[in-house]
């Protein structure tokens, strides 16, 4: 899916021992943040996946 956007890098994350995975992304500008999430919110709900948190921050220069 991140194909689809102006992804800069993404990271996929997991707590070892846990059933809890996230991913950090780094995307371009906030309209393709807000697009990402419209499109893969419903696929993670589509494979059961309920309980989905977000944060944006901006980048450090």
């Amino acid at each position: 899916m991140a194909q689809n956007l102006v992804v800069v890098r993404n990271i996929w994350t997991q707590e070892a021992g846990t059933e809890h995975f996230g991913s950090t992304y780094l995307i371009k500008a906030l309209e393709h943040l807000e697009a990402y999430k419209a499109m893969h919110i419903p696929h993670l709900a589509s494979i059961g996946i309920e309980i989905v948190s977000d944060h944006v921050f901006d980048v450090r220069e």
